[in-house]
């Protein structure tokens, strides 16, 4: 079957590019204020998706058997990355980032995943 899961959808060329030029622009103002990127990857353990309604993550097991997760919230991958690797860090850490977040929702709302 060719259909794609519920929730999910192709975004063609021309909003694709209109995406692509509305992070270029917030990416390139945020850049002229200091900030630096930062791309926390999409999957986590599971344990650490703990910060949104666990109904609402999307979770598979790993080949070795460990619970992940699809991204479904920023802040606990911000705030392990800054933990992790800014310990240091003094004064403001000026961090940026565009990118996706994965929660299930229930059916008939109408949202996407």
């Amino acid at each position: 079957d060719l259909a794609l899961p519920r929730g999910f959808r192709d975004i063609l060329p021309t909003e694709a590019r209109e995406l692509h030029l509305i992070r270029d622009t917030l990416m390139r103002t945020f850049g002229s204020y200091g900030y630096v990127p930062l791309e926390p990857p999409s999957v986590e353990h599971a344990r650490a998706a703990s910060a949104v309604d666990e109904h609402r993550v999307l979770r598979f097991l790993d080949r070795d058997g460990s619970l992940l997760a699809l991204r479904p919230d920023l802040t606990t991958a911000i705030a392990r990355v800054v933990a992790q690797r800014y310990r240091e860090a003094t004064g403001a850490l000026r961090l940026s980032y565009f990118t996706s977040v994965f929660r299930q929702e229930r059916s008939m709302r109408g949202s996407e995943r």
